[in-house]
């Protein structure tokens, strides 16, 4: 398959899970924890001028995805919206990553059935059930597959270079 013809399916693949995740973000799922709340409250001091390393507040984490929906808050406003809005977008950008680990771990095996499984890691992540679920929640959970999926390419590439 030619590189051309792979970044437009993988565009299309991209673009399915995009819709599966947008798909009445507004509506759906109904209601919201207490979590998804404090994540809201957090937004708004970050955006208050508050520039946090570790928020002690509900047990204590890390900011990254309070500081994602404070970016989002910019464009959407203070609500609900903006933070499953965040990890949606999150769940969309986690597609292409895991194409790229994929493509990384078999990069020896461009010919034949086996070129298309970075294709197919990406299709099966943009349909899956749970990724989708977790993708539409507004839970920072959602970071996890994505960093995974970097990590382990920025790994596999690392240790897979020649050093000479």
């Amino acid at each position: 398959m030619s590189r051309r013809a792979e970044l437009l399916l993988l565009a299309a693949i991209t673009a399915l899970a995009a819709g599966l995740r947008l798909y009445r973000l507004d509506a759906l799922p109904p209601g919201d924890g207490h979590d998804v709340a404090q994540y809201g409250v957090d937004a708004l001091q970050i955006l208050a001028g508050a520039r946090p390393i570790f928020l002690e507040s509900n047990f204590g984490r890390e900011p990254l995805f309070s500081y994602l929906v404070a970016l989002a808050y910019r464009f959407t406003g203070p609500g609900a919206f903006g933070i499953h809005l965040t990890s949606a977008l999150v769940g969309v950008a986690t597609v292409p990553a895991v194409w790229l680990v994929a493509r990384e771990l078999f990069a020896g095996e461009r010919r034949g059935a086996l070129g298309y499984l970075p294709l197919l890691a990406a299709f099966l992540s943009a349909v899956s059930y749970w990724h989708l679920n977790w993708s539409r929640v507004g839970l920072r959970v959602i970071l996890v597959p994505l960093f995974a999926a970097l990590i382990v390419f920025a790994l596999w590439r690392g240790f897979g270079r020649d050093p000479t």
